[in-house]
């Protein structure tokens, strides 16, 4: 290689050899305890591991997927549990992108990359498009999904920005590249697993084609669209086809969870809610953002920031603190009007607080805050930006905000409710900002690179330039100038405290204190504007170079959206203890086992004594996670152990049963944690087994473990166990119908009403009975004979794919299976033979079984799933060879050029 032929390869690589080390560092500087043993302490990680206990268990044990987990809600499908699809090819190369880094921190490297290559296929100076990285990547609400655990909502984020540069790539005319890029990451987009970020993300390429289209038309150049166009699709089909496992298990469960379609009447449940085939609409818009609160994207603390208890650290650490963090408690304290003080400690001291947050939402982990500058620059483009694309992205970002604001504007979401497809699948309306957090930086960037192309532009439009600085400060002055004309500062449940405690000075001091916050950060937004406004001058007015222009104008950047980041993601440590982070091991085992929970594993091992050797075993096979000693260790192989080789389960009281994961981390649990449960099981906690809890608490202090007996629902569901205390041995049902029985009858009813509300009549009796719906005794080709016996039937071997039973009965007989009802992949076979069986007892299985002695089983083999293996396999390995050739192709053609 020449020397000519170095430099032009030096010269074409720096830029970006320095944006990843920019990025890799920032990373690394970011989150350095990753480096040194911790993790982020991520509540909805901590769930996940513990909902995903048995079939991570499973597949450690076996090396094979559990498609299929008894952890939770009676039973499931891991289809949203973090099951593998190991034909997916693209799962390697998406492991090379993250670098090794670790998964939560490798998402902030993820976030630069993917914004950057966006950036560069709108051919945008590359040392300007690492600022525009650093405007992406640094949004608030990225930050913030990170430090609760929202990775797979963060890794769909990340790759949109190389999804829609492939995009342009193609309607600008380099096809092969362009389509190679756009199929590689929607491929990687659809992996991600989080299509409520991929759905919203669908408007932006919707958006950018309805430009495309306009463009096309204009030049006359139709078919040159549809050419394009049609090259996009098929990378949409393609990628489809790498993730079909994915989409079409997800597809076909979607059905069947809470978000689709109901068996119940309107009658029974609301007109509301059957109107809809997904989630109510008070479901849908319960995290919504108010309209005020919008004023963030400005102004961080227009609301507070994060939920949380006002002064509670400081207040802790005046008591309890030493040294320096106790004086520096002290010293805030000391600032804090005395009545409002006093009012906080008083509400600590009972278990209650006020709220640092006081927006609308139910709570919130910090705002969206996408920086002044990137906002002041993304309205300075509307003067500066050629591209019609800003008018048709601009009404895009109009509609997101209106949707955000859900039930705060509630005719925009119920029309889209009502007839956008698939928008009544999500919530969480608030979460559409994201389009904001994408779009607004890009006409950001789009504004700078025209003024690095020709800074004289400025000077052409400096008018614009200080109308524009001067309305954004005056707006900044007029509203700190008189808050409460434009913002409430006490939330909807305050008001009605406060108005109940009749204290007007402590309400008085609450706002002037909020006030006071509010004021210090709209101080903090106007600083950073007045230096935009002045870097842009100066580079204008030759007074600054184009590199230190775009260094300090990045500094800036970094400072403004760093600073606001650390609030809610960092490093702060309370003695030698992290607040944010934890010890790794503690990732991994987020959970201690209760003594309730230690007094059923050891009923359980002295019922098995044969599963001590095999723990023994483990315990010398198995390595040692570093920083969990020997008895954790031990304990946790034995739960272990106990779940993968028994079939029962437990139910907790105390709590919301149906929204933890604790239980589930160590049993088989009724309840569980999930966003997409079985409609037919959340309506089975609705109609009935709600209220049996609440007369099973009752009747439990008077008749002790005698009131089992009545519990018809939780001893079809085979509750051995009910935890009441955490810190008493839990109880054991004796009243448990077991795995599964023979019945005497069938309760036959007509409609789905029936039969979920037979359950609840004292006259039902789930021991002896089967309720049954009249469309499966004459429609389902199952048979049933008129001879009932009490035959016996016990489980023999149990994993989260296959169960057996062995039965004996003298007549035909028909037996219920406290298992739940699945039919997209569950099938039942007697002595080899597949056969029919039909639903029992609204979620449970139902099944003939003839005369004599008979091996049953029934296997978890969902064709939405095992048919697709090799279409993901084959169009996996398509999209990546794809993806070589266009960067081979474009190498060749670089040393051409060389």
């Amino acid at each position: 290689m020449n020397q000519q032929t170095k430099t032009y390869w030096t010269k074409k690589f720096l830029p970006h050899g320095v944006a990843l080390v920019v990025f890799l560092g920032l990373t690394i500087a970011y989150f350095y305890p990753a480096f040194q043993g911790y993790s982020i302490k991520q509540g909805d990680i901590a769930s996940y591991i513990g909902m995903a206990k048995e079939h991570n268990d499973y597949r450690a044990e076996t090396g094979e997927e559990a498609l299929w987990t008894n952890a939770m809600f009676g039973g499931m499908p891991t289809f949203q549990i973090g099951l593998l699809h190991q034909a997916n090819l693209l799962t390697k190369f998406d492991k090379l992108l993250q670098l090794g880094l670790p998964h939560g921190v490798a998402m902030a490297f993820y976030y630069f990359l993917g914004f950057y290559i966006l950036l560069l296929c709108m051919k945008i100076n590359p040392w300007l498009a690492i600022v525009g990285a650093l405007a992406f990547a640094y949004s608030s609400y990225f930050y913030i999904i990170l430090e609760a655990g929202h990775l797979s909502k963060a890794h769909a984020i990340a790759l949109m920005g190389p999804v829609l540069g492939g995009a342009i790539l193609v309607y600008r005319g380099k096809l092969f590249a362009g389509t190679a890029l756009f199929t590689l990451f929607f491929g990687l987009e659809l992996l991600a697993n989080h299509f409520q970020m991929t759905f919203y993300f669908a408007f932006v390429l919707l958006f950018f084609g309805l430009y495309q289209l306009f463009a096309h038309v204009k030049n006359k150049d139709l078919s040159s669209f549809f050419k394009k166009t049609g090259l996009l699709v098929i990378g949409v089909a393609v990628a489809i086809g790498a993730n079909s496992g994915r989409m079409l298990t997800t597809y076909e469960y979607a059905k069947e969870t809470i978000r689709g379609k109901t068996e119940l009447s309107a009658d029974l449940l609301g007109k509301n809610k059957a109107e809809s085939s997904g989630l109510s609409t008070d479901y849908i818009t319960q995290w919504s953002y108010g309209i005020g609160e919008t004023y963030s994207l400005l102004v961080p603390n227009v609301k507070g920031g994060a939920s949380g208890a006002l002064f509670y650290d400081d207040v802790v650490n005046s008591f309890q603190g030493r040294g320096k963090a106790k004086k520096e408690a002290i010293k805030n304290l000391d600032k804090v009007d005395p009545q409002l003080k006093n009012y906080v400690i008083t509400q600590l001291q009972k278990g209650q607080s006020v709220n640092t947050y006081w927006g609308a939402q139910p709570f919130t982990s910090g705002p969206v805050y996408i920086g002044a500058i990137v906002l002041f620059l993304f309205v300075l483009s509307f003067a500066l930006w050629k591209s019609n694309l800003k008018w048709f992205f601009l009404p895009l970002i109009l509609l997101v905000i209106g949707l955000s604001w859900g039930k705060n504007f509630l005719p925009l979401t119920e029309w889209f409710i009502e007839n956008m497809p698939m928008y009544n699948k999500f919530r969480a309306v608030s979460m559409i900002l994201v389009i904001v957090e994408f779009l607004v930086p890009i006409f950001a960037i789009a504004a700078l690179d025209r003024v690095l192309k020709d800074k004289e532009v400025l000077i052409r439009n400096k008018t614009i330039l200080f109308v524009l600085g001067a309305l954004f400060i005056a707006t900044l002055l007029v509203v700190m100038q008189n808050p409460p004309l434009f913002f409430n500062f006490l939330s909807a449940r305050e008001l009605f405290q406060f108005a109940q405690e009749n204290n007007q000075k402590i309400v008085e001091a609450l706002v002037d204190y909020r006030i006071g916050e509010f004021r210090s950060d709209s101080f903090r937004s106007l600083f950073f504007i007045l230096i935009t406004i002045g870097l842009l001058y100066a580079y204008a007015t030759n007074k600054l170079k184009q590199n230190l222009f775009i260094g300090l104008l990045g500094l800036a950047v970094l400072v403004d959206l760093w600073s606001v980041n650390k609030r809610y993601l960092n490093n702060e440590k309370q003695g030698k203890e992290y607040f944010s982070w934890q010890k790794e091991a503690e990732k991994f085992a987020p959970y201690h086992a209760s003594k309730a929970d230690l007094s059923i594993l050891q009923r359980e091992l002295n019922l098995r004594p044969d599963l001590n050797v095999l723990i023994d075993q483990k315990v010398k096979e198995y390595d040692r996670p570093k920083g969990m000693n020997r008895n954790q260790f031990k304990e946790s192989v034995a739960f272990g152990a106990l779940n993968l080789n028994t079939n029962y389960r437990v139910y907790k009281l105390g709590g919301n049963a149906f929204q933890e994961s604790a239980t589930s981390y160590y049993h088989k649990s009724i309840g569980g944690y999930h966003a997409a449960k079985l409609k037919r099981y959340q309506e089975l906690v609705d109609f009935a087994l709600n209220s049996e809890t609440q007369e099973l608490t009752q009747s439990l202090n008077a008749l002790g473990p005698q009131a089992f007996a009545q519990a018809q629902v939780l001893n079809m569901l085979n509750m051995k166990y009910l935890i009441y205390s955490p810190e008493q041995a839990a109880l054991k049902n004796d009243f448990a119908n077991g795995n599964a029985w023979f019945v005497d009858s069938i309760w036959k009813v007509e409609s789905a009403d029936q039969e979920i509300l037979a359950l609840s009549n004292p006259k039902f009796d789930s021991k002896k009975q089967a309720v049954v719906q009249a469309k499966f005794l004459n429609d389902e080709g199952v048979v049933f004979s008129p001879s009932l016996s009490q035959g016996k039937i016990e489980l023999t071997s149990y994993s989260p794919n296959a169960v057996q039973y062995s039965s004996s009965n003298k007549g035909d007989g028909i037996a219920v299976f406290s298992e739940v009802y699945y039919d997209k992949g569950w099938k039942a076979y007697i002595d080899g033979k597949q056969v029919n069986y039909v639903k029992a007892n609204y979620v449970l299985r139902g099944l003939v079984i003839p005369a004599g002695d008979h091996e049953i089983e029934f296997v978890f083999e969902p064709s939405s799933f095992t048919n697709t293996q090799w279409l993901s396999y084959l169009c996996s390995a398509l999209i990546l060879a794809f993806a070589f050739l266009a960067a081979f192709k474009w190498f060749k053609k670089e040393q051409l050029h060389a």
